[in-house]
């Protein structure tokens, strides 16, 4: 363990040397800008491009897996025409301003939690994300990519008027409740109880509906969070507890499965319109295929992170019979209240009952 941590720190200083030396050099990965005579469509043949990738996980998690496959498939595509460098640990930002900045150019691709991220200023985002709307990792694969009407292309089309695209769209696993030093086994004792929040309404809602006191933090501030009490406990998948090293500052867990979320590969409209054709499919076809592996290392791995954090002293808790049901009937109203007045999400619900509907045929 102390070999891996000591890895990641060195591959962290590495890539932020790189950052340093691109910035000095002026480079285009740092204005948002492509290199060489702007990289059109009809680019002249031997013409190269190089782009940033940001997101905010650890280094060696599957995110950071799915941005680094991404990269070198891309590269491996167009041999060598394209070149994407990661940078992980939020080094370009807070996934809020990674999100916000592939919309107005300032990002160039970024892995983000779209359903969190865009779920206050693009209508329909996060409907996917809304409490027991999925069950499993097969059936939100399925809904987002394998239906009739897939969620994901749906969500792609209206984020695409606003200045981004997603390439692809990958299952995190279902997201848990994790607490500081109090032992749940109720969804009913956290009736009171802070916990931490993305910055996003519904999650905020979602909270509400427990009784319990929502404040919104940062991710890349939620390891001090947990560790400072500045709220007694949080929610998010079993591989992030890993990842983050959550189960250092977190003991216990309550496995409740109330909400399957994506991460998502973007990229923003300025960068991906300024590819060659035979570039921009090449990229596309990088980000389906990074997807896919990232989807398969998640669901494979769910079961052995579990059994890691367990092994480093979390102690995870089932529900009690009967609560899972009562805890969705718990969110009804909370569902309904946000979707009300807002015919973009309500689109997207109704796409996501349709593809579990299918699923469920098959």
């Amino acid at each position: 363990m102390k070999k891996r941590r000591f890895q990641n720190v060195l591959a962290g200083l590495l890539v932020l040397t790189m950052g340093f030396l691109l910035s000095s050099c002026g480079s285009p990965a740092q204005t948002g800008e492509t290199p060489s005579s702007s990289g059109n469509p009809g680019a002249a043949a031997g013409e190269t491009y190089a782009f940033t990738l940001a997101h905010h996980h650890a280094v060696d998690s599957v995110t950071d897996h799915l941005c680094t496959d991404f990269a070198r498939l891309v590269s491996e595509k167009t041999n060598g025409a394209v070149e994407v460098t990661v940078y992980p640990s939020a080094q370009l930002g807070s996934e809020q301003e990674v999100a916000d900045g592939l919309l107005v150019g300032t990002q160039q691709f970024g892995a983000i939690t779209a359903a969190v991220t865009y779920v206050d200023n693009v209508d329909g985002f996060g409907a996917d994300t809304l409490p027991f709307m999925f069950s499993d990792w097969e059936e939100i694969y399925y809904a987002f990519n394998e239906a009739s009407q897939p969620v994901g292309a749906a969500l792609n089309e209206k984020l695409m008027e606003q200045g981004a695209r997603i390439l692809c769209w990958v299952p995190c696993g279902g997201r848990q409740m994790i607490f500081v030093d109090k032992n749940v086994t109720s969804y009913k004792q956290m009736n009171g109880m802070t916990m931490r929040s993305p910055e996003s309404t519904l999650y905020t809602d979602m909270f509400k509906a427990l009784g319990s006191a929502p404040t919104p933090i940062t991710w890349s501030e939620c390891y001090t969070a947990m560790q400072t009490k500045v709220a007694e406990g949080m929610e998010t998948p079993i591989s992030s507890i890993k990842d983050m090293n959550f189960c250092e500052v977190t003991q216990y867990g309550l496995l409740t499965n109330h909400m399957w979320s994506t991460i998502t590969l973007a990229v923003s409209n300025g960068v991906y319109d300024s590819l060659p054709e035979e570039y921009q499919r090449a990229v596309e076809e990088a980000a389906q295929e990074a997807g896919a592996i990232a989807y398969e290392e998640g669901k494979e791995s769910e079961a052995e992170d579990l059994a890691f954090c367990v092994e480093k002293g979390m102690v995870f808790n089932e529900l009690p019979e009967g609560e899972t049901e009562e805890l969705a009937e718990l969110m009804v109203a909370m569902k309904e209240r946000w979707l009300e007045g807002h015919p973009g999400r309500q689109e997207i619900y109704d796409l996501c009952l349709k593809a579990v509907e299918e699923y469920a045929a098959r």
